[in-house]
């Protein structure tokens, strides 16, 4: 297991507060405090792919594609849903 590596999630629940950078704003200071604080290297995240805003603000703060999980992740109906995988490397 590889202790300088994490990996991170945001969910904004209450419709009414998504969209409006609060989500980005979280992030941003795990990420500082992840690499700042913990001495983190290399911090992942995975996404659903038809979640279009979650990847493109994760995409904006420098994560990258690293790889499309096809059927990966369990929905509350019980379907699979597709996936992606990004990861964020410390300079």
């Amino acid at each position: 297991m590889d202790l300088l590596t994490a990996e991170t999630a945001v969910a904004i629940l209450d419709k009414k507060y998504r969209n409006k950078g609060y989500g980005k704003l979280a992030l941003k200071r795990v990420i500082i405090y992840a690499f700042d604080e913990l001495g983190i290297k290399k911090i992942g995240a995975t996404i659903l792919l038809s979640n279009k805003s979650s990847v493109n603000m994760v995409k904006n703060l420098g994560f990258v594609v690293t790889e499309i999980k096809n059927k990966s992740g369990w929905m509350p109906n019980g379907e699979m849903a597709d996936m992606v995988f990004m990861e964020l490397t410390k300079d």
